[in-house]
């Protein structure tokens, strides 16, 4: 009996004590282990266009690094950001490209253009669905936290290359605020 009133008592004892630990280092391991903060996107200084100038000026005299695949979009704009790989596929990857080709298990967006330079991403793809467009990302980061971001839907055909974005971001955005709400990215 006294063996058993025992190993109960160290069990208990063994169970509470790994309780209290878990929550007094609970806070330290959520802070070092946990994600950023997901980066709030101001859709009215977006849509009064009010960050594109320095975007565009960027675009024009920054080096980049091209991409293609979305695995090599930097993990911490994915933290950030409304952007997941599981809703978007590579550029040669099959997607839900209308409301007429419509496959549940297939993301509903696919990668068209990325590039990368010391503090700034460019992403765009098509967003497939009902009434499908493509959407434009500019991305201002430092040390791996998002700054600033301009993004919007567009319907220009060349969305592939820096000259094509800034062509379009020229034609269409620049000077051209607009007034409403965001449509979903």
């Amino acid at each position: 009996m006294k063996l058993s009133f025992y190993t109960t008592f160290m069990k208990s004892t063994v169970i509470h004590t790994g309780l209290i630990l878990c929550l007094l280092f609970m806070p330290a391991i959520s802070a070092c282990c946990y994600a950023q903060k997901p980066f709030q996107i101001d859709e009215q200084r977006i849509l009064k266009n009010e960050n594109l100038d320095g975007f565009i000026t960027r675009l024009q005299t920054e080096h980049f690094t091209f991409f293609n695949t979305k695995d090599k979009i930097p993990t911490f704009i994915k933290e950030q950001l409304p952007i997941n790989d599981s809703d978007l596929a590579n550029p040669d990857e099959p997607f839900t490209s209308s409301d007429v080709v419509f496959d549940a298990t297939l993301p509903f967006r696919q990668l068209r253009f990325g590039a990368i330079s010391n503090d700034l991403v460019i992403l765009s793809y098509i967003k497939g669905g009902f009434a499908s467009f493509k959407v434009i990302w500019l991305i201002k980061y430092k040390n791996n936290t998002v700054e600033d971001v301009w993004l919007n839907h567009t319907f220009c055909e060349d969305v592939n290359s820096i000259k094509g974005i800034l062509d379009c971001l020229n034609e269409n955005y620049k000077d051209k605020p607009v007034t409403g709400q965001m449509i979903e990215h």
